[in-house]
Order: C-alpha cells, then structure tokens, then sequence
C-alpha cells in the first residue's frame, strides 16, 4: 500500500490504476511503457500534484491520531488522580498514535501501566498513519512503529488466553517477544530483533523469554518471505554483494564520515529539543494538522527538484546498495527518467 499511494504522487498505471510503478513496469515488455507521468501527458503540473499528493497523505494521518487521542487525568505534581490528594487533577490529551512508540512500549515492559496504548483503536491509527506517512515522502522511518504494532498485536493476542490475559508479568513475555518480531519484519532480521528485545526495550529477559522471541520472530521473518512484499522473492528490499574489497586508504574516508554521521546526529537532537520547546511555549502546538500540512508542502515542494530527494526514504537507502555497472556501461546523459540507482551510478564512475 505505501509503494502504491507513493506512486499515485508521480503518476499512475494506464493498464490498472491499483498497480504501484513497480508492479506496473514489471507488466510493461517495454521499459515502463504503461506507466504515465502526471506532467507528461496531463495539463496539469506533475510537481503541483507532487505536493499535493503528498500533504494530503500527512494531513489524513496526523487527523487520525489526533482524533484518536485519549484523555488522561493527572494531579499538578504528577501523582495519579486515584491517589487521594488536597491538589486539584489536571485533565490533559496523550496522543497515543503520534511517535515512534518504543518509549512508550520501553516503559510498558519496565511495569508501568499505560491505559489503550497497545490497543485496537491505537493499533488501526498506528497501521494508517504509517502507511501514509511514509507514502506521503518525508524521511520517516517505518522501523519504531511497527515496534508498537506488533507489540499491540501481541497485547491483543493475550485476550485469547486467561492464562496470559490475566498475569501481567506473562502478558510483557508476550509484549518482548513481540516486540522482536516487528524488528524482525522492518529489518528482515530474526536474531536482530531478538538482540533489539534484549538491549533495548525489555527489563525482564529470561532464558525462557528469549527462547519465544527467537521462535517469534522466525515465524514472523517467514511469513514476511512467504507473503513476498517486495516481488523479489526476498526478506530485504535490497541486499549487497561485493566484487571487489575495499582499498586501505578508503578507511580514511570512512572515519571522517563516521565522525560527521555523529556530528549530525548530536546536532539533530539538540535542535529537535529546541524545537519540541518552541511548540510548547508557542501557539505552534495548538494546530497540529496545520503545521504537519505547512512542513510536509515545503519539504516536498523543497526535496522535488533533486531525484535523490523526491524518493522515499527506502528506495533511496536501497538505492545506495545497488551494485554498479561497469564504468564502461555508462549512461550517455542525466535526465529525470533515469533512475535513481543510474544516476548514482553515474557519479561513482566519473569519480
């Protein structure tokens, strides 16, 4: 569905508009004879639908999670309202579909009680929302929320059986094992979920528990494999090969990018506090929907003009894991029908 919607942003498929540019230019004996562009053979503007397209996709997933907020009450020193105390509760609004949700799940298994975080309702915004989000074109990530829903899955599960329905201590073996299994289908990784289970988001992990992580995520790599998301018959959107070892003068440059990877990183942390802190103290936070519309419209109106930036975030990862041709195959000229797997391709030939 992400691939689909994200395709409708460009063009669409002549012989059957439910077909994703993939699949579309896999039916095509010509190189994507089938597929037409919005600005090509249409009046109206390819970069005007673009956007529009786009926004559109952020605006419908950040209305689903706020429509789906749940209404807490807490006291003004944050001790819980059931708590008999002389100061007056505070009613506020948790927005249980917004974020990654590790935080959240983190705490869940540390013993905390968070009401309908891993429920059904919660569940369906989290499964929307991420699909638009991601088709929408702005640089998130599907890799925290699918966390939060497969642990809701596995929350969910435990209403089947009293066994584990009723022990919350067995409920949170469920939620881990769970928890790995999402890793495992993000990142086509069974032992890395269970790794991401143990370090990351679990307080309590027996032997036992670990066991049913691991058996967890399999199943859920193998079901991945057997449904086949990708048409490669892969559990990976993209794989890697080398033909050739890397050069030990090359180690030079890839220290320097390390270092830089944790200057940007460092960096974006402490502006996305700052930022967090304007939208408290501003009238900023109060319109939502709006400002997730305001950002979305520059950042695709901003990102169209570059191929390497009009993608998605996965597509261009995995375009960065394409093997290349040799330099003697190159591409005559740059265009905007050249893919973006060519164009790097291009670059790394001519340095």
């Amino acid at each position: 569905w992400t691939e689909l919607f994200a395709g409708w942003k460009e063009g669409y498929c002549r012989v059957d508009w439910r077909l994703s540019q993939t699949a579309c230019c896999r039916e095509s004996a010509i190189e994507c004879e089938h597929w037409a562009q919005w600005g090509s053979a249409h009046a109206i503007s390819g970069k005007a639908v673009f956007v529009a397209m786009g926004s559109l996709y952020t605006v419908i997933a950040a209305i689903l999670v706020v429509r789906s907020a749940t209404r807490i009450t807490v006291s003004n020193h944050g001790v819980s309202s059931s708590v008999e105390t002389n100061v007056s509760p505070t009613v506020k609004m948790a927005y249980y579909g917004a974020g990654s949700g590790i935080p959240e799940v983190k705490s869940i298994l540390a013993g905390f009680v968070v009401h309908g975080f891993l429920g059904v309702r919660i569940l369906i915004v989290k499964t929307l929302g991420l699909i638009m989000c991601c088709a929408s074109g702005i640089m998130a990530g599907k890799e925290g929320p699918m966390v939060q829903i497969a642990s809701s899955l596995g929350n969910i599960s435990t209403r089947i059986f009293d066994k584990y329905y009723k022990n919350e201590a067995k409920k949170r073996e469920i939620i881990s094992a769970a928890a790995a299994a999402g890793v495992s289908v993000a990142f086509g990784a069974p032992i890395g979920g269970v790794l991401f289970s143990l370090e990351e988001v679990s307080y309590f992990f027996p032997n036992k528990t670990m066991l049913r992580s691991l058996a967890c995520a399999l199943v859920a790599a193998l079901v991945l494999k057997a449904y086949n998301p990708f048409g490669t018959g892969k559990l990976v959107l993209f794989q890697t090969t080398y033909d050739m070892d890397y050069h030990w003068f090359e180690m030079v440059a890839f220290v320097v990018i390390g270092v830089f990877g944790g200057l940007y990183g460092a960096m974006f942390c402490r502006l996305n506090m700052a930022v967090n802190r304007i939208r408290k103290n501003t009238r900023i936070g109060r319109y939502p929907i709006l400002e997730v519309s305001i950002i979305t419209a520059l950042t695709l109106v901003v990102s169209y003009g570059n191929p390497f930036t009009r993608v998605g975030l996965g597509e261009l990862v995995g375009s960065l894991f394409q093997e290349c041709k040799t330099s003697n195959d190159r591409i005559p000229h740059i265009n905007d029908e050249n893919s973006v797997e060519e164009l790097l391709c291009v670059t790394g030939n001519e340095l």
